[in-house]
């Protein structure tokens, strides 16, 4: 059996030695019909209709379980509190079905003049119902505490490495407690109300033919998310409401414990005689933490962009794609957790709080692809009637390189979580003013990368007020270039031989601004490393296609 996480003297941690392996399936439908009208000499419409469904997640034994937030739980009665709460069994699905996946499709291409042309869309398209998490089998899998301490104040030793659960491991009982199945303990909580998340996305632009070779684009682009998954591994659901704060120390006064007797398992903090106040006082208090899946809806997202494109090819080989983008995106979840960025979430029960600018907002990007065919070799400009053994030599080079100059990504701060004990996974230090912050735009001193005075940490018993995301501060600029050289030889008809030399980060340019955002930490303020993937790299190959 594993034991997690046990740090010496104050740690924590538990033993995972029973998990379900589940039976699972999914299956998804979808219909459409569509259709296009060409409705005068310049103007044609295209719309249609989709209808998707995607059933439930199911289990072939039914080990699933889902949290009912609202049902009475068994103990109120003992205990004399207005309990809440508990895990249902007998359930194959992971969720309830979402018969309501309409998704209009609509777009138009109008010709203005014979070299002039607007086009416009507008699309609903629904998100596939990918579990983050394989759904929930608490009571078919078991975990047990390890209490490493009493007293609550991390200082007087309980269970010892040496036999750190001397009461043994909790055994899977399965669904025969019903809702009182592992109260005392963390449960995981999945919801039976499952919409599918959908995006909204619209366009309009305007093409305009400059000369036979060459055409430049200018459009808006919209997205607008919602009902996206909130992707949180650690979302404690079972977080103390924030109006309690103002008790201060009085919410770790030691008080009766109304589960004294009732909760009988050794292994829980609830079976002693008493506990701290604000455990009475969690909207699920006879559970240590009530976890919500990943697999959760309830984000939403909002990203505008107006872009520019301009296409040429030129004589000789020569094709320029330069393209510019100038763009917004907010978001209330940005990978958290479960994915790349990992910003979490301070107050469950206001995510309001946490809409600000997107950890992938990168308000100006502009790119140049460019490839040339040099124009030497047979049949090409320079050594037309050249020898098919020069030829292979010099012949059909081709040259192409990515140009990137781009706005940093946004950075996130946090401060030391005193809040950490009542629920809170994250704390958000207390800013005096945006704008006291600086802004960042390609670099300042790597040494102080933005004014540390304008965020300090917050009150002991309060919520920092910095946005997750405060959009003046950002990593350096994400500027790269890539280069690329390569040459193709045929033969015998049915073979191709491709010689590629690649340099990534061509001009070797870093990427600062992995500045440190932890308000009180030695570095904090300070540039620790740099955003993109390396130094300049530059690989060579061949590829042999038959």
């Amino acid at each position: 059996n594993d034991i997690a996480s046990l740090l010496l003297g104050t740690g924590s941690g538990g033993s995972s030695p029973y998990n379900a392996q589940l039976a699972l399936s999914q299956r998804s439908w979808a219909f459409y019909v569509n259709d296009s009208w060409r409705a005068t000499r310049k103007l044609t419409l295209t719309y249609g209709l989709r209808y998707e469904y995607q059933a439930p997640r199911t289990e072939r034994y039914n080990r699933l379980t889902y949290f009912d937030f609202n049902t009475a739980n068994p103990l109120a009665q003992a205990t004399g509190l207005p309990l809440k709460g508990g895990l249902v069994y007998n359930n194959n699905q992971m969720w309830n079905p979402d018969h309501k996946n309409f998704a209009p499709r609509l777009s138009l291409a109008y010709r203005v003049t014979e070299k002039l042309v607007f086009r416009a869309g507008y699309g609903i398209f629904f998100q596939p119902t990918v579990a983050v998490a394989n759904g929930n089998t608490d009571g078919f899998s078991t975990n047990t505490n390890w209490i490493s301490t009493q007293g609550g104040n991390g200082l007087v030793p309980a269970n010892l490495l040496a036999n750190p659960f001397p009461n043994g491991l909790n055994q899977p009982a399965g669904g025969s407690a019903g809702l009182l199945t592992e109260v005392g303990q963390s449960v995981n909580a999945a919801s039976l109300l499952h919409p599918t998340g959908y995006v909204q996305t619209y366009s309009a632009d305007f093409q305009y033919q400059i000369k036979p070779n060459a055409v430049v684009e200018v459009g808006y682009t919209g997205v607008q998310g919602r009902k996206l998954l909130l992707g949180a591994a650690n979302m404690n659901i079972n977080q103390l409401d924030a109006k309690y704060l103002s008790m201060g120390s009085a919410l770790n006064a030691q008080v009766t414990n109304p589960f004294y007797g009732v909760i009988t398992d050794p292994n829980s903090v609830l079976s002693g005689a008493k506990v701290p106040q604000w455990r009475l006082l969690l909207p699920y208090p006879q559970y240590t933490n009530v976890l919500l899946s990943p697999d959760t809806p309830g984000s939403s997202s909002s990203f505008n962009a107006l872009t520019l494109k301009y296409d040429q090819r030129f004589k000789a080989g020569l094709n320029v794609l330069l393209t510019y983008q100038w763009s917004k995106a907010i978001d209330n979840v940005s990978e958290t957790q479960v994915w790349e960025i990992k910003n979490y979430t301070r107050d469950i029960n206001n995510l309001a709080a946490e809409r600000s600018i997107s950890g992938h907002d990168v308000p100006q990007d502009f790119r140049a692809a460019i490839l040339w065919e040099l124009p030497v070799g047979r049949g090409k400009k320079f050594g037309a009637t050249m020898s098919k053994a020069v030829d292979a030599v010099v012949g059909g080079w081709r040259l192409s390189s990515v140009v990137r100059l781009a706005d940093g990504l946004p950075l996130q701060f946090t401060a030391p979580n005193s809040n950490g004990v009542y629920g809170f996974v994250v704390q958000r230090p207390t800013i005096t003013s945006l704008n006291d912050l600086g802004t960042v735009s390609g670099g300042t001193s790597i040494d102080q990368w933005f004014n540390t005075a304008a965020a300090t940490k917050p009150a002991a018993y309060t919520i920092g007020s910095s946005p997750r995301y405060p959009g003046n501060i950002r990593t350096g600029a994400l500027d790269n270039t890539d280069f690329l050289v390569s040459k193709e030889w045929r033969f015998m008809e049915r073979y191709r031989l491709q010689f590629r030399t690649e340099a990534i980060n061509f001009t070797n340019t870093p990427q600062y601004g992995r500045a440190n955002t932890t308000v009180g930490n030695g570095s904090f303020g300070k540039v620790t490393g740099t955003y993109n993937v390396g130094p300049r790299t530059v690989q060579l190959g061949m590829r042999l296609d038959f």
